[in-house]
């Protein structure tokens, strides 16, 4: 494998990306039962529960979920039909980050390191923004491959973080 400098890509946030809908009682609701959580603070509209934590509190991982497809827009799976070698992990453009000039087609995930700050509350309106921490080539049982690792914030309306998360995304 060439080395390729990368350099120049590290570091940069990329501009604010805002979730189509603020979060709503219903959207935790969803988030707890699909996620199998217990019910008992997450959701709760208790006045005892909502004064202890200044709202309705959604889970911790919350903020991950917010990024869905507006409804009545394209969707992206649709790509299926063009492209049956695509492999659906919507590549590196996740965050709206660069792409990567490299010759490795298929992407792995390399784990999530997560670092909740705040829960999220009803009403909140979630916005994200991601830069490439580490990118790093590196030689493989199988093979050449780029490790990229990537840092992304979500926050609130008023800029306030809720989550800090660390992707690692392996190429090959």
């Amino acid at each position: 494998m060439t080395a390729v400098a990368y350099d120049h890509l590290l570091g940069t946030w990329t501009p604010p990306r805002t979730a189509p809908y603020p979060v709503s009682l219903e959207s935790i609701r969803r988030f707890v039962q699909g996620a199998m959580l217990p019910d008992d603070v997450y959701g709760n509209d208790d006045p005892a529960m909502v004064e202890r934590h200044g709202g309705i509190v959604a889970p911790p991982l919350y903020p991950l979920s917010v990024f869905v497809r507006p409804l009545r827009t394209p969707d992206p799976l649709d790509r299926f039909a063009t492209d049956p070698d695509w492999d659906a992990a919507g590549g590196m453009d996740v965050f709206a980050l660069p792409p990567l000039e490299t010759p490795f087609a298929k992407s792995l995930n390399g784990g999530t390191e997560a670092r909740p700050v705040r829960l999220a509350r009803v009403g909140d309106v979630i916005s994200c923004q991601a830069r490439y921490l580490d990118i790093t080539p590196r030689q493989g049982r199988t093979g050449p491959m780029l490790v990229v690792r990537i840092e992304a914030r979500y926050t609130d309306q008023d800029g306030q973080d809720l989550l800090r998360t660390v992707r690692t995304i392996i190429r090959r």
